[in-house]
């Protein structure tokens, strides 16, 4: 049984294809931008010649907003997404350096623009992208669960907000208050 697609998982795939259409401008190499853990992208490009870049969705916390949402109410989450370069080599130039230049890439697209529409299923959803600081003990904490995979250069971002629909809308407030 397939799950049905979420509004969370649809922004963070709106993500994913916003930083594609960025980095593979007609002007610029190709990178593939997958949703994964790491470990799920370096074992799956071992030995690859391809330049990839890896959105881990690692974290989502309640957004601290909106205290007198009703049950039914569409909620806001922030999440925090680890962007990792698996970069390979290419025309001399080392995978080391190109995982720079793919953090590179990433912070200008998110330094020019932190505040964006995406557009999922018609429905607009405006999102800010802040660049965090991570701390050696939660970057150690966070790569020793990718199993192998040795530590690659990374940024951490917050994406907020991120919409949580329910099924059923709420009841609207006059309404709650005619039942009273």
């Amino acid at each position: 049984m397939a799950l049905a697609p979420s509004p969370i998982s649809q922004v963070c795939k709106g993500l994913r294809a916003y930083l594609d259409s960025e980095i593979n401008a007609p002007d610029r190499s190709k990178v593939t931008v997958v949703l994964a853990t790491p470990a799920e992208t370096a074992s799956a490009g071992a030995g690859d010649s391809d330049h990839r870049l890896n959105l881990f969705f690692h974290r989502f916390e309640p957004a601290g907003l909106f205290p007198d949402t009703l049950p039914g109410a569409t909620g806001w989450l922030r999440a925090f997404c680890l962007i990792t370069p698996f970069a390979a080599e290419e025309d001399a130039i080392g995978p080391g350096e190109n995982d720079l230049r793919l953090i590179g890439e990433v912070s200008r697209i998110f330094h020019e623009r932190p505040v964006f529409i995406l557009n999922v299923d018609d429905v607009e959803y405006h999102l800010q992208v802040v660049f965090l600081p991570l701390g050696l003990d939660q970057l150690n904490q966070l790569w020793s669960t990718q199993g192998d995979t040795i530590y690659r250069p990374s940024l951490l971002y917050e994406i907020s907000l991120m919409p949580v629909v329910p099924v059923q809308p709420e009841i609207g407030r006059a309404s709650c208050r005619e039942r009273v």
